[in-house]
């Protein structure tokens, strides 16, 4: 079944407006944004945060510029600059769940669904500590230096297909 969230640091949000869409879908159009339930750890960061993000069946391109071998059981891997090490700690996030009847997926890979209607929340959960959310969610943070998160990041361009490089203007 099918369950839409929206992440957010603001705690009392009773009503999501549609708003102009993101830059790369150029077409104008007002949003409510939303995250598909499989892509929700990709977003349980502080809002401005950036991150890349991969499935671990992709991470043996990564071999030589991340320990790999320990976290051999998780489903995915974000990698974070170590700047925000302090911020992730101590941000408190806010799950927003909605009805799916009025969205339309848009981006299959990132796990994006958009409606053009005002919606309001169905449930809300405080989230204390997005460290312990990503474990529980068996995702493995990686805290990292810029030079490596560097490399990081050319590697994954160059040799995959599916991954999300998320606030990366905020690098």
């Amino acid at each position: 079944m099918l369950r839409l969230f929206h992440i957010s640091e603001e705690e009392n949000i009773e009503k999501f407006n549609p708003r102009i869409s993101k830059k790369q879908w150029n077409n104008k159009m007002l949003y409510v944004w939303a995250i598909s339930e499989q892509k929700l750890h990709n977003y349980l960061l502080p809002r401005n945060c950036p991150r890349i993000c991969i499935n671990m069946g992709q991470s043996s391109i990564l071999k030589e510029l991340l320990p790999l071998e320990e976290i051999q059981n998780r489903k995915s891997i974000i990698i974070v600059p170590e700047n925000w090490k302090s911020s992730i700690q101590n941000c408190i996030l806010y799950k927003y769940q909605f009805k799916k009847q009025n969205f339309k997926l848009i981006d299959k890979i990132a796990g994006y669904y958009v409606s053009t209607k005002t919606e309001s929340p169905i449930h809300k959960v405080k989230i204390k500590n997005c460290i312990k959310e990503l474990d529980e969610l068996n995702v493995e943070l990686k805290i990292v230096d810029k030079i490596k998160m560097l490399k990081i990041k050319e590697k994954i361009v160059e040799n995959l297909e599916e991954f999300s490089i998320i606030k990366w203007s905020n690098f």
